[in-house]
């Protein structure tokens, strides 16, 4: 008797992770059904099937997610709803914008339309503190900011060469500050994503604009290896694994082409010491490692 309310115990524990699968799959089964209707049947729609199909879908997904999650009783199934709703918005907003045949460019109108879910979403998480609602407002957001900057950039005067970069450094130094912030709370989940995708998106900008394809500026090259130290070092404090093995990563090819060019530099006859010297250098990396996610640990 006591192994079978065992048994039922712990198939009531997984009762709910099992639940959330089954919704958020009958979510992507709902988007994609309208997916499919829309291009199955989209030359024979008049312009009131396609937004009432699109933005409408969208609205009515988000109001029956607020209706579930006002009841407490399912308010997993509520998320479900939310997520068809985050989906399908942006793109019922472009729907209606086509339609409309305002006279803006393809830059303007991303960028309308990422500011208006950015701004949805944002003030949905400000009424509804959902995990669901502060994703897809960082989502948008960083759409929105990229759209924005190069709808900027691309009405300057001034040439602006190595805005990508920039626009990533900046995003990427936002995602880790914002998981910083929600570090006070306790286990949140988008902490692990913001620090991985932050510090993703640094070292890329980064190594870009200063390591890579053996670029000239000696300044930048020297900033780019910092930040990869940086990134070790404050793997510890932040205790994220994603700045210890996304850094590390960052280190080996930093390493390898830093040595391309002096190998380049030196010829051929020093090849056997720079490789020597590579191997230590791996070894003290790798040492570094396992030394640094134990104390994270």
């Amino acid at each position: 008797m006591n192994k079978l309310k065992s048994d039922d115990q712990n198939d009531l524990s997984h009762q709910p992770s099992i639940q959330n699968v089954f919704y958020f799959v009958g979510s992507a089964f709902i988007f994609f059904g309208i997916f499919f209707f829309l291009f199955t049947n989209w030359p024979s729609l008049n312009n009131f099937l396609k937004i009432f199909s699109t933005l409408g879908s969208a609205i009515a997904a988000y109001i029956a997610a607020v209706l579930l999650y006002l009841s407490k009783k399912h308010d997993k199934l509520g998320t479900a709803f939310f997520l068809v709703a985050a989906v399908t918005f942006p793109i019922g907003l472009y729907i209606v914008i086509d339609i409309l045949r305002l006279n803006i460019n393809p830059n303007q109108i991303g960028t309308l339309i990422y500011a208006i879910c950015f701004g949805t979403f944002l003030l949905s998480y400000w009424y509804y503190p959902r995990n669901i609602f502060l994703l897809f407002s960082i989502n948008y957001g960083s759409l929105f900011f990229l759209s924005l900057l190069q709808l900027i950039i691309s009405h300057s005067i001034l040439s602006f060469g190595d805005w990508t970069e920039y626009g990533f450094l900046s995003l990427g130094a936002c995602y880790i500050l914002l998981g910083y912030y929600l570090g006070e709370e306790k286990m949140h989940p988008l902490i692990g994503p913001l620090y991985f995708f932050g510090i993703s998106y640094i070292l890329s900008a980064s190594y870009c604009l200063g390591g890579c394809f053996l670029n000239e500026s000696l300044l930048r090259r020297y900033i780019s290896g910092l930040l990869i130290l940086a990134s070790l070092f404050l793997a510890i404090p932040l205790k994220s694994k994603s700045f210890l093995y996304i850094g590390s990563i960052f280190m080996v090819i930093y390493i390898m082409d830093i040595s391309y060019q002096v190998i380049d530099k030196i010829g051929t006859y020093g090849w056997p010491l720079i490789l020597i010297l590579c191997g230590f250098i791996f070894m003290f990396v790798g040492f570094l490692v396992i030394h640094l996610r134990k104390k994270i640990i």
